[in-house]
C-alpha cells in the first residue's frame, strides 16, 4: 500500500485522551490521511504493524481503543473475506476527499498536499449572501453557547484556536463564561468568521489582563441577566 499523500490530522480530544497510548494518537492521525482519499480506510492490521514496526496484535489493540473511545468505527465485510472498513466518527468524519461516500459529498471541499485543511460546511444560503434568515435562525438558537456552535461548525479552526490560546489562560472556564456573555451582550451572529475573530480579541486581552478579571465575569453576567429580564 502506498504511503497517503494527505494531512493527517489528530485534533485535541484525541491528542490530550489519557486513555490512548501515544502510538494510537499517531495511529488515528494516520487513519485520517488514508481517509481522505476514499471516506474510509482499507489499510489492515500487517500494513500498520509495517509502518510502526510493532506486532499486528498491538495495532488490534491501538485500534480497540480508539473504537472504544468513539474516534472510529469499524466495519468488517463478512461477505468480502473479512475485509476491513475503518471510518472516522465525530467532526472530522466530515472531512470530504477525492472519492468520498455519498453521505459526505455535500460536506467542504477535498483536502490535498497544497491545500489547507477545512472544516467549513457549504451553506447555500451563505454562498448566496443570503443572511437574513441565518440572523433570524441563530437568534431563535441562542441557547447554544457560541464556543459550541464554533466547535461543531469548525472543528479544525477550534483546534487551532485551543492550541494558539488555552495553555496561555489561568482559569479557562472563567475566561469562557465572560466570553460568552460577551457574545451575549454584544449581540454577536453566529458566524465562523464573527466568533473567531471576536475570540482570539478577547483572547489576546485576557491573556495580557487576566488578573484584572477576577470580578469582571460576576458584573457582566448580571448585566446580561438584567438585559434578558428587560427584554421579556
Amino acid at each position: 500500500m502506498s504511503q497517503p499523500n494527505y494531512y493527517a490530522v489528530i485534533p485535541a480530544n484525541v491528542r490530550y485522551d489519557q486513555n490512548l497510548k501515544p502510538n494510537a494518537k499517531l495511529l488515528y492521525g494516520e487513519i485520517t490521511a488514508l481517509c481522505n482519499s476514499s471516506g474510509f480506510c482499507w489499510a489492515g492490521n500487517e500494513y500498520f504493524a509495517g509502518l510502526y514496526k510493532v506486532d499486528q496484535k498491538t495495532v488490534s489493540r491501538w485500534i480497540s481503543d480508539l473504537e472504544r473511545g468513539g474516534y472510529i468505527s469499524v466495519e468488517v465485510l463478512k461477505h468480502e473475506g473479512n475485509k476491513r472498513k475503518l471510518f472516522l466518527s465525530g467532526s472530522l468524519a466530515k472531512v470530504v476527499t477525492k472519492k468520498s461516500r455519498p453521505s459526505d459529498k455535500k460536506i467542504t471541499r477535498v483536502v490535498t498536499k497544497t491545500s489547507q485543511p477545512s472544516d467549513e460546511k457549504i451553506n447555500p444560503y451563505i454562498r448566496n449572501n443570503n443572511t437574513s434568515n441565518i440572523t433570524n435562525n441563530i437568534t431563535e438558537n441562542k441557547e447554544e453557547s457560541a464556543l459550541a456552535f464554533f466547535e461543531k461548525e469548525f472543528p479544525i479552526r477550534f483546534e487551532n484556536m485551543m492550541i494558539q490560546f488555552k495553555k496561555q489562560i489561568n482559569d479557562y472556564e472563567k475566561f469562557v463564561q465572560l466570553f460568552e456573555a460577551t457574545v451575549l451582550q454584544e449581540k454577536l451572529e453566529f458566524d465562523g468568521n464573527v466568533i473567531e475573530g471576536r475570540f482570539r480579541k478577547f483572547a489576546i486581552n485576557w491573556v495580557s489582563n487576566q488578573d484584572k478579571f477576577d470580578t469582571k465575569v460576576i458584573e457582566l453576567k448580571a448585566e446580561v441577566k438584567q438585559e434578558k429580564m428587560g427584554g421579556f
